[in-house]
């Protein structure tokens, strides 16, 4: 059984909800900003896994793309990694539950240069036991794609969220 729910990085308030039995709910609608609404979701303990696309940088995940739009950031700093809205207050992410991040297509989101970086945030707050990300530019030479088999393999059961 493997359910989770998926956003559009592209199409402001597509979502689609997998649930338990395979159905696929796609009439479903989240915030044009979904900062909060992915934070809160995170702060639940109860997925598994984050998944990424879009515009990365070594500290800000931005959710938009290709452009910024009317939707904010994931930032981290000093360890916290935290909810940077369009035009709300920062939200901190705070989640304990064993997950893994993948950062499938986000340039830098992998690359550590400074205690503001992502990687160490999301395993100090985030809940990341297993973080992987680009450290170099991606592009259409990228094979981390490829990894995706792989993560099913190894969470059958577990709810993502995309």
């Amino acid at each position: 059984m493997q359910e989770g729910i998926a956003t559009s990085e592209a199409e402001y308030t597509k979502m689609w909800v997998k649930m338990p039995d395979g159905t696929i709910m796609d009439t479903l609608t989240c915030p044009t900003d979904r900062t909060t609404f992915l934070v809160d979701h995170l702060n639940t303990n109860t997925f598994d896994m984050m998944i990424t696309s879009g515009h990365g940088q070594t500290r800000k995940w931005q959710l938009h793309h290709p452009d910024v739009g009317r939707e904010g950031f994931f930032m981290s700093a000093f360890g916290q990694v935290y909810g940077h809205p369009y035009a709300d207050p920062d939200v901190d992410i705070i989640s304990t539950n064993p997950k893994i991040y993948f950062g499938l297509g986000n340039c830098y989101i992998g690359k550590i240069t400074n205690e503001h970086s992502m990687p160490p945030a999301w395993i100090h707050t985030g809940g990341a036991v297993l973080y992987t990300g680009y450290v170099i530019p991606e592009g259409r030479d990228s094979y981390q794609l490829g990894g995706i088999p792989a993560y099913r393999t190894i969470l059958p059961g577990r709810r993502a969220s995309i």
